[in-house]
Parts: C-alpha cells; structure tokens; sequence
C-alpha cells in the first residue's frame, strides 16, 4: 500500500508541477498536439526583433494587434515549415544545398557581428563630429550642428571601424596563410 501512495503522489506531483509549467508558460500553437510555441518563446522572440530593429519597436507601440499580427505571421511560417518535413521538401538535393549556403550567409553574418563589436568602444570626439559637420554642412543639408551630431557621430564610428577592420585583414590574411587566386579576376576584365 505504501508503494501505491509513493506512486500516487509522484503522478500528482508531476502532474501539478506541468499544470503550473502550461499556467505559467502557456502554450500559444500546437502541432498534433505537440508544443511548438510557448508565450515565452514567443515574447522572447517579440524582445529579440524589436531590440534589434527600431522600425519593429515603434510598431509594437504603434499597432495595437500587432503581437496578434506577427504570430499569425509566425503560425503560418510554422505551419508552411511543418508541410515542408511532412513532404520531404527539406530532404531534396535543391533544398539541402540551398540550406547549406544560407546557413553559410547566416554564420558569416554572426561572424561579422561579433568581430565588429570589439570595436563597439570606439567613439569620435565632439571634436571630429564638428570638423566633419563643418565640411559637409552645405552638402548634407544639416540644421544646426546639435542636430547633426548624433549622425555625424554615427557615420564616424562607422568609417573609424571600416578603417581598422581594413587594417586588420591583411595581417589576418598572412596568420591564416590565405591565398589569393585574382586571375579569375583578370580573366573576367580581359572579356569585358
């Protein structure tokens, strides 16, 4: 009998503890049953996009429906991937190597994210901004030089990482012994 009560309230905890897991964290769609988008991940997802894009932020303050909008954009991109595995699309030659080179892109690009933010500390003076400011005022069509600023400042810290990154290659090119083959290149102005 002892044993049956041990069992017993195994099952209650468990059962308890994944009431208070779905109450908690809800499940917003599911696939034959099966969870494939909690209110976590979905407002995780929400925080990731409008962190990283502005135009997305403002419209999460703007348009009331908008959560209701992109999870409706997020179940049909779901659902069209759940099409996809049960026809075997994602297991065809094209499909892979389509993947394959995507993925390429999408590592390359975290790549560069992350190279690029180890410059993040790299700030133009009040200083530069206002010799820039000077020089470009008639063709930049600025207001006032406070008004500019942030731009300026902008645009600096992005030719300042451009130079150093530039600087930089060429010693990365000679440590991972990169060989460079331009008579593709030659070949290609020779026909043109």
């Amino acid at each position: 009998m002892k044993l049956y009560k041990k069992v017993a309230l195994s099952i209650a905890l468990i059962a308890s503890a994944s009431s208070y897991a779905s109450e908690t964290n809800p499940t917003l769609l599911r696939i034959d049953g099966k969870a494939v988008l909690t209110q976590c991940d979905f407002d995780n997802l929400i925080e990731e996009i409008t962190d990283a894009n502005e135009q997305a932020k403002l419209m999460l303050q703007l348009i009331p429906d908008f959560r209701e909008q992109f999870f409706n954009a997020k179940m049909q991109a779901i659902i069209i991937s759940e099409w996809a595995k049960r026809n075997g699309i994602r297991n065809t030659p094209e499909y892979k190597k389509k993947e394959n080179r995507m993925m390429e892109a999408i590592k390359e690009s975290l790549d560069s994210e992350e190279f690029i933010k180890r410059y993040s500390v790299v700030e133009p003076s009040d200083e530069d901004a206002l010799e820039y400011y000077e020089k470009n005022k008639d063709e930049e069509k600025y207001a006032t030089f406070e008004e500019a600023k942030p731009t300026i400042k902008k645009t600096l810290k992005n030719k300042i990482i451009t130079e150093m990154i530039n600087a930089e290659i060429p010693q990365f090119k000679a440590e991972y012994n990169v060989v460079e083959n331009n008579q593709y290149f030659e070949n290609l102005r020779k026909i043109s």
